[in-house]
Formats: C-alpha cells, sequence, structure tokens
C-alpha cells in the first residue's frame, strides 16, 4: 500500500530527492553492486548494504529555516564528514566488509556526486539526482535481475566508458533551464518529492535473508480471512478457585 504524502517542507523535500539520488548511485557502483551480487561480504551482504546507504543518509541532513518558516530555501547542516574521509569511508568499507580492494579510485567519484547531489538539492535544485535516478531505473527495466547501470558524472566509473560518455550526463545551468527534469520512467509520471520517498525506500538489491525469515514468520502468525479462531483451553482451578499449577517430577 503506497503512503501518500500530503505536504512536505523544504527540508523534508530536499531530502526524500537527495536520499533517492544516494540510492541511485549506490545501485550505479558497479564495484559495490558486484560485490554484493557475489555475496562478497558473506551471506549478510544485503544487510551490510543497507547498513552503508543508512550511514550516508544520517551524514547529509537538511533542517528548515527557522527565522521564516515560510521560506522554500533550507539550511543545509554541515555533514558529518568531509568528502576526504568520505572517499576513505567507502574504500575501507568494501575492502573491510567484502574483501574487494578498490584499484579505479571509483569511491572518489561517488563521494564527489553525493557531496554534489547534497549542495544542489540543498538550494532546491533536484535536476541531478532525479537525473541519475531516471538513468538507473531505465537501465535496471531493461535487465534482468540486478541493475547493469554505471555513474557517469564528472569523471569515471566503469572502464569500459568514455570520458564523453561520462561529461554528457552532468547538467548545466541551461540544460536544465531548457530541458525540464527527466520523468520518472518506470511509471512514465513526473518525478515529484514523494516519488522520490518511495524510490528512496526501496531496498537496494533485495531484501536482506533476515527480514524474509522475519517477514515469513509474521505471515505463520497472521490469522487469515476466514479462519477459524483457535480457542484457548481454559485454566484447571480448584474448589476454592485458585488456578492449579502442575508440578513437574525432577530427575532424582
Amino acid at each position: 500500500m503506497m503512503e501518500t504524502i500530503e505536504s512536505n517542507s523544504p527540508a523534508e523535500e530536499a531530502t526524500f530527492e537527495f536520499q533517492a539520488g544516494v540510492t541511485a548511485v549506490l545501485r550505479s557502483w558497479s564495484a559495490f553492486r558486484t560485490a554484493v551480487e557475489n555475496e562478497w561480504g558473506g551471506t549478510n551482504s544485503l544487510s551490510k548494504a543497507e547498513n552503508l546507504r543508512t550511514h550516508i543518509f544520517t551524514c547529509f541532513e537538511y533542517t528548515n529555516n527557522q527565522n521564516n518558516p515560510a521560506s522554500t530555501v533550507v539550511t543545509m547542516q554541515r555533514p558529518k564528514m568531509e568528502l576526504e574521509a568520505l572517499e576513505d569511508n567507502l574504500f575501507l568499507y568494501l575492502e573491510e566488509e567484502y574483501t574487494i580492494v578498490l584499484e579505479d579510485e571509483s569511491e572518489k567519484q561517488v563521494a564527489r556526486v553525493i557531496f554534489q547531489m547534497f549542495e544542489m538539492c540543498g538550494r532546491g535544485d533536484f535536476s541531478l539526482s532525479r537525473r541519475i535516478v531516471s538513468q538507473e531505473q531505465e537501465k535496471s527495466a531493461n535487465a534482468n535481475g540486478m541493475p547493469k547501470s554505471t555513474i557517469k558524472v564528472e569523471g569515471e566509473i566503469d572502464d569500459d566508458d568514455s570520458d564523453e560518455e561520462m561529461e554528457d550526463i552532468k547538467p548545466s545551468q541551461e540544460e536544465t533551464m531548457e530541458n525540464p527534469p527527466p520523468t520518472n520512467l518506470m511509471s512514465g509520471m513526473e518525478s515529484t518529492p514523494w516519488r522520490a520517498k518511495l524510490y528512496a525506500s526501496e531496498y537496494l538489491f533485495g531484501i536482506p535473508p533476515e527480514v524474509r525469515l522475519a517477514m515469513k514468520a509474521n505471515e505463520a502468525t497472521v490469522r487469515q480471512l476466514g479462519e477459524a479462531v483457535q480457542e484457548k483451553s481454559a485454566p484447571m482451578v480448584d474448589d476454592d478457585g485458585f488456578m492449579v499449577v502442575t508440578k513437574k517430577k525432577g530427575n532424582r
């Protein structure tokens, strides 16, 4: 069941759009996707991927203008880590959790794109985040299984991509004015903060095994439509109205 968002504050809208962009960036990171897909991080590789995204979310926050609540301008909180620190943490996370050593410096581009989206979304410019989401959705729709797309913004992630292709993705100010942000290709409807929130709430690469187990356990305890209610046996009481406690015989 989809959640309807009636109204959002500027800070909420910026957060939804930024988190959707981060989700698309991580899905499009070839090295990261390959490590998760092949379970190089063990059976909980999917959970580790979710933990990484959640940690990134908590490092970048927006707040509304306290002096002018009606203002559409948001206040960007100082990120909890600098650009270089994010690069290092991404590199170490993949090395320690997925036993993969990055040699293409793709972690640097991922970090740069995340910082760039954070700044742009804070200014109310969602063009870059929506563009990356649309690109990821389009390529994911044309692929079977896990997405096969790559990020193509200011640099190189996949060695197979040319410099011309990389530069083609970043929208200039003039391009943004002439061409509105791309539509949501999965639904054919215009991108909105509401759709961005739904996109960012999805699992990165699939439901983690422990979540599936919890869901199955919950389904087993849920009463189905038309199913009879199981009556609990009444407790045994003595003549005085006290509950009878059965003592277990211990081994002697």
